[in-house]
């Protein structure tokens, strides 16, 4: 009993540094929503983030390309004679490919 009157004496003297580091231990390790998980979310974040920015300006240049080809049907041909192989009847093409 001597053992358990000293500790109590001890918590009871120091509770409110054992009620905080019982609080962080929860906060940091214990707690769905913990440190670790809280990190793992944020790399998440930022990575998806990195992403959006990617598409973003990818849609961007290919709304600028689709406003091209809505616009100037020489930008259609070009695109369908280095893209897609297309030709006109009276001509012939030659696909050189390098090496």
């Amino acid at each position: 009993m001597d053992f358990l009157e000293k500790l109590w004496h001890y918590l009871g003297k120091h509770k409110y540094a054992f009620t905080i580091i019982c609080f962080l231990a929860i906060v940091l390790f214990l707690d769905s929503n913990n440190v670790f998980v809280r990190m793992k979310n944020k790399r998440e974040l930022r990575r998806l983030n990195s992403q959006i920015e990617h598409y973003s300006s990818l849609r961007d240049s290919l709304e600028a390309e689709l406003e091209d080809l809505n616009v100037d049907g020489a930008a259609l041909e070009r695109i369908a004679r280095e893209q897609y192989g297309m030709h006109a009847d009276d001509e012939e093409v030659f696909i050189i490919k390098e090496k």
